[in-house]
Parts: C-alpha cells; sequence; structure tokens
C-alpha cells in the first residue's frame, strides 16, 4: 500500500469514523481525540485506568483520583498515531484539581485522486477530584471531568460535555466508575451539522498484589459502553519493582506493551501498541514531579 493511502485509511478510522470491514463499533466517536488516550502508562496496560487513577493520568482518566492525590506533576505525551496523525498532549495535576490539553494532526495530505486536505481537532479537560471519606483502609472520592472540543480543520466546531466519576480504594482493591455527558452542548460545525455526546457508563476494577521485597503486582479491568450497550472489553497487568514497570494489556483490536522508569523527580513511560489492522505505534510520555 502506497504512503498516501495508508495516510488517508488511517485518519478515515481515526477521524472520520469509517468502519472497515468487521471491526464493527471500535470508532464512532465524532470526537475522537478522546478516545486515543493520554500518558503512555495507562495505554501500555490497555487503557484500563479508571480504577487505579493513581498518578497524573486521573485527569483524564478519573478526576475523582484527583481527590486523593498528594503530588503537583506536568506530564507531557507524543506519538505519530498508528504512523498517520501527530498526536500531542500535555498536563499538569495537582491535588484536587488537573488540566489537559490534547491536539491530533494530520498533517497535509495529498493524493493522486483528492485535493491537498488536513485534518486537525483539538480538546481541553478540566478535572476535579474531592475526597468524601478517607479511612486508615478505605478510601472513597468522587470526580467531575469537563471535556471541550475544538474542530480546526478541515472544518471548524467547537461543543463541551460534563462527566462524574467515583473512586474506591482499599489497602489491595480499587474500584472506579464514571458516567459520560451527564450534561453537554452539542459539537456545532460551521457548515451547520450538529453532533451530540452520548451518555455512557465505564467502570473498573484493580488489584495491588504484594509478591515478594519491593515486587508488586497491578491487574487491571474496565468495562465501556454498558448504557450504549456498545460494551467492550480492557484489560492488563503491570509489574512494579521499585522505580521501573512493566506492563501488557489489550483494548479491542489493539494489543499493547510498556515500561516505565523512574529516577528522582523523573519519570519515564512508554508505550508499544500492535493493532490488528493499523501500522503500530510508539508512544511515550514524561513527567515531572514537584
Amino acid at each position: 500500500m502506497s504512503r498516501w493511502k495508508k495516510t488517508l485509511l488511517v485518519v478515515s478510522v481515526l477521524i472520520w469514523c469509517v468502519k472497515l470491514p468487521g471491526m464493527a463499533n471500535e470508532f464512532v466517536d465524532v470526537a475522537a481525540i478522546f478516545q486515543i488516550g493520554s500518558g503512555a502508562r495507562p495505554l501500555g496496560i490497555g487503557g484500563a485506568f479508571i480504577a487505579l487513577s493513581d498518578d497524573e493520568n486521573a485527569v483524564f482518566y478519573n478526576p475523582a483520583g484527583l481527590g486523593l492525590n498528594r503530588i503537583i506533576g506536568v506530564t507531557s505525551l507524543v506519538t505519530h498515531q498508528f504512523g498517520a496523525a501527530s498526536f500531542t498532549a500535555v498536563g499538569v495535576a495537582l491535588p484536587f484539581f488537573g488540566v489537559n490539553f490534547l491536539q491530533l494532526d494530520s498533517g497535509i495530505i495529498t493524493g493522486p485522486q483528492f485535493d491537498p486536505f488536513r485534518y486537525m481537532s483539538r480538546g481541553a479537560i478540566v478535572s476535579t477530584g474531592i475526597p468524601l471519606i478517607s479511612t486508615g483502609e478505605v478510601s472513597l472520592a468522587f470526580g467531575a471531568r469537563l471535556r471541550m472540543f475544538q474542530a480546526v480543520e478541515p472544518t471548524s466546531g467547537f461543543g463541551w460535555t460534563v462527566d462524574a466519576s467515583i473512586l474506591i480504594t482499599g489497602e489491595y482493591l480499587r474500584l472506579g466508575a464514571m458516567v459520560e455527558s451527564l450534561v453537554s452542548e452539542p459539537i456545532r460545525f460551521a457548515r451547520g451539522h450538529r453532533e451530540g455526546w452520548p451518555t455512557d457508563l465505564r467502570v473498573g476494577i484493580a488489584g495491588t498484589v504484594p509478591l515478594w521485597g519491593n515486587l508488586r503486582l497491578n491487574p487491571v479491568f474496565d468495562l465501556a459502553g454498558l448504557i450504549s450497550r456498545d460494551i467492550k472489553s480492557m484489560f492488563g497487568v503491570e509489574v512494579w519493582t521499585g522505580g521501573l514497570g512493566l506492563r501488557a494489556g489489550r483494548d479491542g483490536l489493539m494489543t499493547t506493551f510498556g515500561a516505565t522508569i523512574e529516577f528522582f523527580a523523573f519519570r519515564f513511560d512508554w508505550a508499544y501498541v500492535i493493532h490488528r489492522y493499523l501500522p503500530a505505534s510508539h508512544r511515550i510520555s514524561f513527567t515531572f514531579r514537584f
């Protein structure tokens, strides 16, 4: 397959939700930028992070985790999504509050059968988390997430939605849930077209299994699409020893692997994504903690 055909195929699947035979409903959200994820650590365990949410990625995956957060971190992620579209995410996480900014850009796409065009969209996330119960063994937190979407090219548009979440944590078990799009404003495009935000439910469970010494195991499992009945499972496992982490996971058509190295105030996360139909891609994120 020529480069321009591959690029057009990938961008179509990622952005305009064109389904390939046998791909069912894997890509259905017009604001596809929020389906890519943020942070290489969650991506390395198949995106199953709603119950784990114990670091800066809680801003994106479960804002309730910010209610239990005691660190200040700045994080960034870069990837060339499946070899076709550049995706960048930057964010800040504080106790009780966090923000993320996302951009998806295909660059100029040219080919012998169509005029040159470009797809670009941006997203912003503002999240907050509040602890409701905190004992020596069990904690309960509530979170809210505002997502804003802006289409830039080839047409402009804007919309927003508000999500709500909870997180319950124990010594060895964590439970998380999020209701997406409780309140929303449809994405209104310049050409008059409107796209709504579907209300849905996502739940997850995560465990912490001490092995020996500093070695511990984190199995994770998420279910999404429980209201729409377009149910999708994501699962994975990560192993930690000190500042080194290794992980693997599965998310629908994608098999994922990843690793983490922490030293002093810095953290480096890497994920490798193998897609059944699209080219594999690397995702790298850097985090600095104060």
